[in-house]
């Protein structure tokens, strides 16, 4: 699954992939391509939460890597946008980005992160006063956040993987009634009123995001433990 970590320069990008991935990347480190410690192409993180695997791609954050951010975006199944709450934050350069991928990615889900959370009180705007600036995030959800404790690192993440799962669910659940069956695929496409192409065409777009393994040989699939835990929870 494919994660975007996006947002303004110096909201805290690069630290959330990081600090996401110690937490949570079997020892893989993050990637990130930069110069002089600034973003200038992206980070990347490899997570394993619950029985799935999350790629979080992080992005640069100065407006002149317009383009950048576009191609990133392609096949992204959710965004965690950050927030810096410090005094000197950008506003127009949040707002930039915001729309930026309002325009891209409308339809996906996505959380907002607000960072540094570990900073004295002093030193941050609160999340009301960000609200007067920023109004598109009262239509998310948030979450205060912190590269250095942790802070709700985890559960940003489960909550966009949650929201992605959950505009699927249906689907997946026609889909784990037949896993692991001879012909499952056909059964399945049955099911769901889909031809066989749309079908191999949706499990070929979980494959991609290791949410499931095929034989399409014998048109058996899996879907992978994670999405097991979800259904059934």
């Amino acid at each position: 699954m494919k994660i975007l970590v996006t947002g303004p320069f110096h909201a805290g990008k690069s630290s959330f992939v990081r600090k996401a991935t110690e937490m949570f990347g079997k020892d893989n480190p993050a990637m990130s391509i930069d110069k002089n410690e600034t973003t200038v192409a992206l980070d990347l993180g490899v997570l394993y939460i619950k029985g799935l695997k999350i790629f979080l791609f992080g992005t640069p954050g100065h407006l002149r890597f317009y383009s950048v951010r576009k191609i990133l975006s392609y096949g992204a199944d959710g965004i965690i946008f950050l927030i810096d709450p410090v005094s000197d934050l950008n506003i127009t350069d949040v707002n930039k980005i915001w729309k930026e991928f309002d325009d891209y990615l409308p339809n996906i889900p996505k959380v907002i992160a607000i960072t540094k959370q570990d900073l004295p009180e002093e030193e941050k705007k609160s999340i009301n006063e960000l609200k007067q600036y920023f109004p598109f995030m009262n239509d998310y959800p948030l979450f205060p956040t912190s590269a250095i404790t942790g802070e709700n690192i985890e559960k940003s993440i489960l909550t966009i993987i949650t929201s992605v799962i959950d505009n699927i669910k249906d689907t997946l659940k026609v889909l784990y009634e037949f896993q692991d069956e001879v012909q499952g695929i056909q059964k399945a496409a049955f099911k769901l009123n889909k031809s066989i192409y749309e079908t191999k065409k949706y499990l070929r777009w979980l494959e991609r995001r290791n949410l499931a393994e095929i034989d399409w040989r014998l048109s058996i699939f899996w879907l992978c433990d994670g999405i097991d835990k979800i259904l059934t929870r």
